[in-house]
């Protein structure tokens, strides 16, 4: 495994950890990273899908001083099982940490499988011994029935989790319900106590220590999504600086004849952007229709997948978002190995959705922006990969950076 950090000085510098070999064959298997502003402390959490936790966490001060550290691995600790000692994590998937407002770090993660998983999360504090006990945010239970199927497990397949301004914690998904792979709505929820206690988009009290958010929770859905639409699954959201949440998702498009249930098509499939006005209202705009090259269908593990081959790029399409200083959008995608970034204008009620840029490839995964910095520097830094030209070849890792600037017509 490999861990990287960029000095001031300009140079990468990379650190080899001898001590473990990745077991996952799979995209779910990614590395993530955690930096808690309090201490310096940097958090690696890697290879899970449905695994015991692989957790490992620097020396305080490593982040904050990165110039005056040798980059080794002695800077960080042996491979725990465990955030908070005497609790480990026998089913971890997608781990994902997150800077709070008051400089702590959250981890969120799945606990158990997508017919029966919850999303879980814990508190990294450093002034108060550490991390917290982790707790449940949703629920698999309950009864979610359409047509003559029936569901009666899930797990809810999260956008984002992202804070506003304000200090508000904001989280939006799908459920995935247990009749094959099965997507439904547009949900959300937010906290304004790091993710203790839960509202629906009205301000009522929809999850908490006595109660986790679940399919039948009051007002948490905000867009009906049907499973014949091909919704596809952890897309992206972002929160504005009037503390509007902004969710795009990828799903068949307005108009098109019904996919059979469980299915997907990306040949006939947009991205939809949904946001709440400070009023309280929801509203839908789409964003972007592509017109995609036509290619052999897949086949195997992935036919409910169509538009693409086994390998290709084309299914690496989920977008992310960002806002501007004047609250514009800025949403990227990998469309069939090249970043497409498209923008659309608050003036107009982000109706006005128009293709930007479009860097060449080809790249082989989604792209990932470096949230701190755009926050911070108004520079869009992504990261990306370059497609291999066989399965298992290593490519090269890029950061791709942009300087933004805004125009009116």
């Amino acid at each position: 495994m490999y861990s990287s950090a960029h000095t001031a000085r300009g140079a990468w510098d990379i650190i080899r950890f001898e001590d473990y070999r990745y077991l996952g064959n799979d995209n779910h298997n990614v590395a993530v990273l955690g930096i808690c502003q309090n201490d310096g402390t940097i958090h690696l959490a890697f290879d899970h899908h449905n695994n015991p936790l692989h957790y490992q966490i620097s020396l305080p001060g490593v982040a904050n001083d990165p110039d005056d550290v040798t980059w080794g691995p002695s800077l960080f600790s042996d491979m725990r099982d465990y955030l908070r000692e005497g609790e480990p994590l026998a089913r971890v998937t997608y781990p994902a940490f997150l800077q709070t407002p008051h400089g702590n770090l959250l981890f969120f993660s799945r606990d158990g499988v997508p017919t029966n998983g919850r999303v879980t999360l814990a508190e990294y504090d450093p002034e108060n011994g550490g991390w917290t006990s982790r707790w449940n945010v949703t629920s698999s239970e309950g009864t979610y029935a359409f047509e003559d199927r029936v569901s009666n497990g899930r797990y809810a397949y999260v956008n984002g989790v992202h804070y506003g301004p304000s200090g508000l914690l904001h989280m939006s998904w799908c459920w995935r319900e247990d009749m094959g792979s099965v997507f439904a709505d547009v949900n959300y929820a937010c906290s304004d106590d790091n993710g203790l206690t839960w509202r629906n988009s009205s301000g009522a009290v929809i999850g908490g220590e006595n109660q986790l958010i679940g399919v039948d929770s009051p007002g948490i859905k905000v867009w009906d999504v049907n499973p014949h639409q091909g919704q596809d699954n952890m897309m992206g959201q972002y929160i504005d600086g009037l503390d509007r949440p902004h969710i795009i998702i990828s799903r068949l498009r307005d108009g098109d004849e019904p996919l059979p249930v469980g299915q997907r098509d990306l040949t006939r499939s947009s991205h939809y952007h949904y946001w709440r006005d400070t009023k309280g209202t929801w509203h839908q705009n789409e964003v972007w229709y592509p017109v995609r090259q036509k290619k052999e269908p897949l086949a195997g593990p992935d036919a409910n997948v169509k538009g693409g081959v086994k390998g290709d790029s084309t299914r690496n399409h989920r977008a992310k978002l960002l806002s501007t200083s004047e609250n514009d959008l800025i949403a990227m995608f990998n469309f069939e190995g090249q970043l497409v970034i498209v923008s659309a204008t608050a003036e107009t009620g982000y109706q006005d959705w128009l293709e930007v840029h479009r860097e060449a490839g080809p790249w082989n995964s989604e792209p990932l922006p470096d949230l701190t910095r755009w926050q911070e520097e108004g520079i869009l830094s992504i990261y990306t990969q370059r497609a291999p030209s066989r399965d298992g070849e290593p490519t090269d890792l890029y950061v791709i950076s942009f300087s933004i600037a805004a125009t009116k017509n």
